[in-house]
């Protein structure tokens, strides 16, 4: 799912870890991500109901890390 995807992209990178700033680079090389998480706290209500989407296509589901995710794209700490 494309949107898993973003999300995944769009988390900041821990400075203090050199394997995300291998990997991502740092954070103010990629204002994207910043764009991005906004994008998902804009939407944060249909975030939140995703999980619960009976009309995803099937074999769509969306495990605890997937709704994690996404939780924490679009700013949801208690979702």
């Amino acid at each position: 799912m494309i949107l898993l995807v973003a999300a995944a992209l769009s988390a900041p990178t821990d400075p203090g870890n050199a394997w995300h700033l291998a990997i991502g680079g740092l954070e103010q090389d990629h204002p994207e991500r910043a764009r991005c998480r906004a994008a998902f706290a804009a939407g944060a209500v249909w975030v939140r109901r995703l999980p619960a989407d009976e009309e995803l296509p099937a074999g769509a589901g969306l495990d605890a890390d997937d709704r994690q995710s996404l939780a924490d794209a679009a700013g949801l700490r208690d979702a």
